[in-house]
């Protein structure tokens, strides 16, 4: 059975946030069958860009809160990108203090333009106050790990450098200047039941790839 229930937001400029599940998924303000699926913003959303997206899926007798983000890359430190992006991370923060509340089993994953650690990026030197290793990024997405989400590739592979990321550009991929930009992080409850966690570069090694690769986990849920 291939059959999907997929749950998206999209916009004409390209961005867009998406979850799909072999399972049961829907909003997280309606009824976990219900099968009406929306958007749901974050806290004190202002503009239409479609960067959030989150519902609950259930598998079997388990329920598991999954939010997709889409952070924005922030171009230049310098410009008024970089300063949404920083607050795009706030509504972020402010938003997942209320999730965590609910002591759930939730994975919040995506692109989020920010190298955590300097095991995380190519030239961590070099790269320091540039878009995507900037101290202010960094900040930002240690405050919402603070709140107790667990970086699940960290988790499982706690001295091992590999990106997600590669720049077309100058043979970003074959010469390994990558960035770990994409996460799952997880709250407690999904780490508890985290088997493994990896970063696929077989379909960044294709023709006419993402200049990403996907990172994936596998959780041992159990009934809630």
């Amino acid at each position: 059975d291939v059959s999907a229930e997929a749950l998206a937001k999209a916009e004409a400029t390209g961005g867009g946030a998406a979850l799909q599940s072999h399972s049961s998924i829907s909003t997280p303000t309606l009824p976990v069958n219900d099968k009406h699926l929306s958007f749901t913003p974050l806290q004190g959303e202002e503009d239409s860009q479609a960067r959030y997206i989150e519902g609950i899926v259930c598998v079997g007798d388990a329920r598991v809160r999954v939010a997709s983000a889409y952070v924005p890359n922030g171009q230049d430190p310098a410009s008024d990108k970089f300063a949404y992006k920083l607050k795009f991370y706030d509504r972020l923060y402010a938003h997942w203090c209320e999730r965590m509340v609910l002591d759930e089993t939730a994975v919040l994953g995506g692109d989020f333009n920010c190298a955590p650690a300097p095991l995380d990026v190519y030239d961590a030197k070099h790269l320091d106050g540039t878009v995507c290793y900037h101290p202010e990024e960094r900040k930002r997405l240690r405050a919402l790990m603070h709140l107790g989400l667990y970086d699940a590739f960290r988790l499982k592979h706690p001295a091992e450098q590999q990106f997600s990321w590669w720049d077309y550009r100058g043979d970003g991929y074959g010469r390994n200047l990558g960035l770990r930009i994409d996460h799952l992080l997880c709250s407690a409850r999904a780490a508890d039941v985290l088997s493994e966690c990896i970063i696929d570069e077989v379909p960044r090694q294709q023709e006419k790839p993402s200049d990403h690769a996907p990172v994936t986990a596998t959780l041992l849920l159990q009934p809630f």
